[in-house]
């Protein structure tokens, strides 16, 4: 079985060395701060979806994975308050994503087709009723889903 961790870190130097080949091999490239946000987020995706189920040699690797991600975060963000304000507001935003139902049942009116009982020949007569259905979300962000619930349980929303 091969490491993930060394497999991620070889995709990222071949990543550094791809981009040197296309700057004339300007190391201040690997230092944008935007290519350093990048490869924060997805170090820290990485770290989010394979931190479980290591063995003894993966954790080792994971934990300096951790630490030099720790030191990229200090780096791009040096002021602590604004570090832990962004792990808390992506704490929330990933709590919200995974916590909110995919599928919400919403009440609509169908016209159902139903005999009447003062006539014996069977003749249909419409009616319509308040019937669940139940309709997949499609989010416009994040946050969609939830302010549609709100709104649907008379919670007035402010921005």
């Amino acid at each position: 079985m091969q490491n993930k961790i060394k497999k991620f870190l070889e995709d990222w130097r071949h990543k550094d060395e791809l981009l040197l080949s296309l700057n004339g091999g300007d190391r201040g490239v690997l230092q944008d701060r935007e290519y350093l946000k990048q490869k924060f987020r997805e170090t820290r995706e990485f770290i989010r979806k394979n931190d479980r189920g290591l063995n003894s040699e993966e954790k080792a690797w994971m934990s300096m994975l951790k630490s030099g991600n720790r030191h990229l975060e200090k780096k791009l963000y040096p002021n602590r308050i604004v570090r832990y304000s962004r792990r808390m507001v992506n704490a929330v935003g990933n709590f919200i994503k995974n916590r909110l139902p995919k599928k919400v049942a919403i009440p609509r009116q169908e016209t159902r087709f139903t005999p009447t009982a003062a006539n014996n020949k069977s003749t249909a007569k419409a009616t319509k009723k308040s019937v669940p259905v139940v309709k997949r979300i499609v989010q416009k962000n994040k946050y969609a889903a939830l302010e549609d619930i709100q709104k649907s349980q008379g919670m007035s929303i402010k921005r």
